[in-house]
């Protein structure tokens, strides 16, 4: 009885949480970039491009990557899972994709509470920060090749980098055979993500070799083996004859400043300077409370490391707006748990204040994740009647197709997502008459226009 006590709560948690992400997955569209994955990618004169050849085999994957590799960009691991959840039926791609975010927030959850009994107001804390001050929340988890390309990867990431931080701030890993086997492949995919989370990923590794060297401790075998092969992954997808191909095509490059700006829009717009406010004053009170020293690290280290992934979009030549902040977001939600968890329980004064901060937080949550249900409810309704106009039109032999405009433009903006263009040439029309294999669409223009 003991038992199922204290694993009951855990598990019910992450089962509300599968759930919870399974409902906005289920009526989650495909959009734009879905549709573009959707495809075998193939040589072309402008790089890599998309054909009309749907995703259908292995093979077909390996094709597909292949051509983007050596002619569009370097992040094979994540396009891979994105090409694999796009080639899958809706139903197991919603079940893997719900099932990922749920690991996702558990490991965040595992990170801030190593080797201590549950505490369900710490994983509401997680899961309220997430959806409240993730900036684009629904491009980079809820969307499916957005899901991909950060959920998925920064999930792949935080795996590879918990055995280095455990024995950093706890206790050495005891590793068996199966480390030496399964760690240098994870740390070779781990390295093969994203750029930017791969940099500030770097840090780490520096500051755990750092660490082990000054206090003189031998690093481990396991340790270093993750290590080369991270740096091969990283060498992998950084020197793509793609990444070098498309910054030819691109041309223009943003400027250091451009990318300033755009960074300190970002903190403003989506009210980011409130959350790091949250961390400075949790940061202060653990300082002046004296608490254990290597919490004080551990948590400082974390919102260091999400502070050298923004740093590096500094430099890069296309700011991403829509991803930029997702990993220094989830470095900083990790920094504030591991602060919240020890103070938790340190006085009757602070555990009221924090319940209380953590209910304003969850009602807050529980808003935006209304708003974007509900907008997606409405969306998608509407999509599926839209499909069904398209349907119609290509069994007539119609292949420039004109369809009614979305009367949901405004729930479109929850999601950040754009209704097709009265120009049938603008994004995301063109991807999508090739994901259909139709000539054209667009919407009908406005009459009054």
């Amino acid at each position: 009885m003991k038992n199922y006590l204290t694993i009951a709560p855990p598990v019910i948690s992450f089962i509300l949480i599968f759930l919870s992400a399974f409902a906005i997955y289920y009526f989650y569209p495909l959009y734009g970039d879905d549709w573009i994955y959707s495809c075998v990618f193939i040589e072309g004169p402008g790089g890599a491009e998309y054909s009309t050849h749907r995703i259908s085999s292995i093979g077909d994957i390996i094709t597909s990557q292949y051509n983007h590799y050596m002619n569009w960009g370097g992040r094979t691991v994540v396009h891979v899972i994105d090409q694999v959840l796009l080639a899958i039926p809706a139903f197991w791609r919603i079940s893997l994709n719900s099932l990922a975010f749920a690991a996702f927030v558990a490991l965040i959850y595992r990170y801030c509470n190593v080797n201590k009994p549950f505490n369900i107001y710490l994983t509401v804390l997680i899961i309220a920060l997430l959806w409240i001050f993730t900036p684009y929340l629904s491009c980079v988890i809820f969307w499916t090749t957005g899901s991909a390309n950060y959920l998925w990867g920064t999930l792949i990431l935080l795996l590879f980098l918990y055995p280095y931080y455990k024995s950093v701030f706890f206790k050495p890993i005891s590793a068996n055979k199966y480390y030496y086997i399964f760690f240098p492949i994870l740390g070779l995919i781990a390295g093969w993500t994203n750029e930017a989370s791969v940099c500030a990923t770097i840090a780490v590794i520096f500051m755990y070799c750092f660490y082990q060297i000054k206090n003189k401790n031998r690093i481990p075998k396991w340790a270093i083996l993750g290590i080369f092969t991270f740096f091969i992954g990283a060498l992998l997808m950084m020197f793509a004859p793609g990444n070098f191909v498309r910054a030819e095509l691109i041309g223009a490059k943003n400027s250091i400043f451009y990318n300033l700006k755009a960074t300190l829009y970002t903190i403003y717009s989506f009210k980011l300077y409130l959350f790091y406010l949250i961390y400075v004053l949790y940061l202060l009170y653990a300082y002046a409370k004296k608490t254990n020293r290597k919490i004080i690290y551990s948590s400082i280290s974390f919102f260091t490391f999400g502070c050298i992934s923004n740093i590096s979009l500094l430099f890069s030549p296309m700011f991403p707006e829509h991803s930029a902040f997702f990993f220094s977001v989830i470095t900083t939600i990790i920094a504030i748990g591991i602060i919240f968890n020890s103070l938790f329980n340190y006085s009757i004064c602070i555990k009221r204040i924090s319940v209380c901060v953590i209910g304003i937080l969850f009602l807050l949550f529980c808003l935006k994740y209304y708003t974007i249900f509900s907008s997606l409810i409405k969306i998608n309704e509407f999509a599926n009647y839209r499909e069904l106009l398209i349907d119609e039109e290509i069994k007539k032999g119609n292949l420039d197709i004109i369809v009614p405009a979305s009367p949901y433009e405004k729930n479109m903006k929850n999601i950040w997502f754009k209704d097709f263009s009265d120009d049938h040439l603008k994004y995301p029309n063109p991807q999508y008459a090739k994901y259909r294999g139709i000539n054209s669409i667009r919407i009908e223009s406005n009459s009054n226009e």
